[in-house]
């Protein structure tokens, strides 16, 4: 039950109260980063509910077409699962935790990118552009994706297991 109003929470925040902020960046994808963080230590099946739940909720506020948000959350949320359970399950690091939400949002604008190409594809106006605009916004951006990251992982940890031990 924490996991869902921990998941529902940041989704009304994020498609309600931060976009009212009026920030010149892109707000980070907070649905995404609870999605990631619910499903870190549990089994797969688990982890796919997670994603597939956020992506819907995701989904129904995107204004996309054609639904490739879902299929985006669903298939960066098994590759990060796979990261972080298979390969980053044993080694605690703060250096690979950075890494882990910098992958993931990587991974994550590619597919957007992707998104963006075939949906507009045969638009014949369309005019494919570089995938990456390395900018200063854009490296700002990962930044605040990477702290939030780290932040809700922090956060995350001491809901699920309080470290106050009753006497």
């Amino acid at each position: 039950m924490k996991s869902l109003v921990f998941i529902f929470i940041n989704f009304l925040f994020q498609f309600s109260f931060l976009p009212t902020l009026g920030w010149q960046i892109a707000i980070p994808n907070l649905v995404l980063i609870s999605a990631v963080v619910v499903g870190f230590g549990k089994s797969f099946q688990s982890s796919f509910g997670w994603i597939l739940l956020a992506g819907f909720l995701f989904e129904i506020f995107s204004f996309s077409f054609w639904n490739l948000n879902l299929i985006t959350f669903i298939v960066v949320g098994v590759l990060a699962w796979f990261i972080k359970n298979i390969f980053l399950d044993e080694r605690k690091s703060f250096l690979l935790d950075v890494l882990f939400w910098f992958l993931i949002k990587i991974i994550w604008d590619l597919f957007l990118k992707l998104n963006f190409i075939l949906t507009n594809l045969f638009d014949k106006s369309f005019q494919p552009t570089i995938i990456f605009n390395f900018s200063g916004d854009y490296f700002l951006e990962i930044m605040i994706f990477i702290v939030s990251g780290l932040v809700f992982s922090l956060f995350w940890s001491l809901i699920e297991k309080p470290s106050i031990k009753k006497s």
